[in-house]
C-alpha cells in the first residue's frame, strides 16, 4: 500500500510542479508537499518526501549546476545534454537527471531571471549568479535539434580587474590606447569567442574621465563603472521595445558623452554609426571578427542588412564606416594583436594604417609605404 501511495505522491508533485512552472507560479517545497497531501487526503511517506525534495533540489535548486561551478576557476562549461558536460574542454561526470528533468531544471532556472525558454523562445541568455560565482548562461531549447537534445552554455565573468597592460607586455600599448580615449576616438575591438573583447573593453572604459557621462548598453551584463555618471541599460531580446536598437536612439537623448554597446550582432549597428556620424565620440563597441578588414566589412554588411535604405550602395556604406570609426583593435587568445588606425575608403575599400602589431608592421597589401609606416588598402573579400 506504501508503495502506492509514494508513486502517486511522485507523480502528482512532479505533474503539480510542472505545471505550476507552465503557469509561471513558483512554490516552495514545503507548499507543494502540502498541496498534495491536501489532495490525496493522506501524509506523504517519509522516504518518499526525502526522495522529493532531493528531486526539487536538483531541479528547483539547481543543485547539479551549483557543483559543476563551484571549485576551481572555469571559463566555460558546456551541457551537450545531461550525458556529455565538458569544463573547459575536460570530460565531467553525466547529471543523474532524466532527460524531461533536465529540460526542466533549466525551464526553472531561466524562470528564476524572468527568461521564458520554450518552442516560442528557444534561444535565451542571461546573468546569473550561482555558487556565489557569476556567469552568463546561454540555453538552446531541444525543439530546436533533430535530436531533441538541448545545449546550455554557462560561461564565467572574470571578477579580476583588468589592466590595458594585462593584454600586452608592451609599455608602448597602453599609452597608445590611452590616448585614443583622451582624444576620443571610436574604438572597436574585434576577435573571437573567448578572445578577450570584453575585458579590454572594460579595461578601456576605466581611462575615460570619470565626469564623462557614458551610456552602456548590453544584452547581458558585464560592463561596469565606477563612476556615478554612467547609464547603463540591459536590453531584452523578446522585447523589440528594450532592444539594443532601441537603446541606441534612446541613448542619443541622455545628452551622453560616450556610447558603449557591449556588443554590434545585428540592427543596433546602425543607430550607433549614425550617432558616431552625428558627432557623438569616443564609442567603444566589440564585433566577432578575424582581421581588420573582416571587422569593417563585418560592420558594412550589418548596416546593409538593417538599414531602411536597400539601396545605398556599398562603397557608400564602407565610406561612412571608415569615417566614423577611428580604430580597431584585434584580439587573439586574450592579446592585443594589432591595432589599426582607419584612414579612410577608397572605390569601397578601406584604407587604414598597422599602429602597432605583435610581430611587428606588415607589409601592406597595395605595397605602399609611406613615412615609415605600412598602409594596407584592402581588396575586395
Amino acid at each position: 500500500m506504501n508503495s502506492v501511495i509514494s508513486k502517486r505522491f511522485e507523480i502528482e508533485f512532479k505533474s503539480l510542479f510542472k505545471r505550476l512552472l507552465d503557469e509561471g507560479v513558483s512554490e516552495s517545497f514545503d507548499n507543494l508537499i502540502e498541496r498534495i497531501q491536501s489532495y490525496l487526503e493522506v501524509a506523504c511517506p517519509e522516504t518518499t518526501r526525502r526522495a522529493l525534495a532531493l528531486w526539487h533540489q536538483n531541479i528547483a535548486g539547481h543543485q547539479f549546476l551549483q557543483q559543476l561551478i563551484a571549485g576551481e576557476k572555469f571559463e566555460e562549461l558546456v551541457f551537450f545534454g545531461q550525458e556529455h558536460i565538458t569544463k573547459d574542454g575536460a570530460q565531467q561526470p553525466q547529471v543523474a537527471l532524466s532527460h524531461q528533468d533536465f529540460v526542466l531544471a533549466w525551464t526553472q532556472l531561466a524562470f528564476d531571471h524572468a527568461q521564458a525558454w520554450n518552442h516560442a523562445h528557444p534561444f535565451v541568455s542571461f546573468a546569473a549568479k550561482i555558487a556565489n560565482k557569476s556567469v552568463r548562461i546561454t540555453l538552446i531549447h531541444p525543439c530546436c535539434s533533430p535530436q531533441a537534445t538541448m545545449r546550455a552554455f554557462v560561461r564565467a565573468h572574470s571578477e579580476t580587474h583588468f589592466d590595458i597592460s594585462d593584454f600586452c607586455s608592451d609599455a608602448e600599448v597602453k599609452t597608445l590606447l590611452q590616448q585614443k580615449i583622451a582624444q576620443r576616438k571610436n574604438i572597436i575591438v574585434i576577435g573571437a569567442t573567448q578572445s578577450g573583447k570584453t575585458s579590454l573593453i572594460g579595461s578601456l572604459i576605466e581611462e575615460i574621465d570619470s565626469e564623462d557621462h557614458v551610456v552602456i548598453l548590453e544584452d547581458t551584463h558585464e560592463l561596469a563603472r565606477a563612476s556615478s555618471r554612467t547609464t547603463s541599460l540591459l536590453a531584452d531580446r523578446g522585447d523589440e521595445k528594450r532592444s539594443l536598437s532601441e537603446y541606441c536612439a534612446m541613448a542619443l537623448r541622455m545628452s551622453p558623452d560616450r556610447i558603449i554597446l557591449g556588443e554590434i550582432r545585428s540592427s543596433e549597428v546602425v543607430p550607433l554609426i549614425l550617432a558616431f556620424n552625428s558627432g557623438h565620440r569616443g564609442g567603444l563597441s566589440s564585433l566577432h571578427a578575424d582581421s581588420v578588414v573582416d571587422g569593417l566589412e563585418r560592420l558594412a554588411l550589418l548596416f546593409h542588412l538593417y538599414a531602411q535604405n536597400a539601396q545605398l550602395p556599398h562603397h557608400k556604406v564602407m565610406e561612412l564606416i571608415c569615417r566614423n570609426i577611428d580604430c580597431v583593435v584585434f584580439m587573439q587568445n586574450k592579446q592585443i594583436i594589432e591595432i589599426a588606425q582607419i584612414k579612410g575608403c577608397e572605390a569601397g575599400h578601406p584604407l587604414f594604417e598597422i599602429e602597432w602589431a605583435s610581430s611587428g608592421p606588415k607589409p601592406s597589401v597595395s605595397g605602399i609605404a609611406s613615412n615609415e609606416s605600412w598602409w594596407k588598402k584592402a581588396s575586395a573579400p
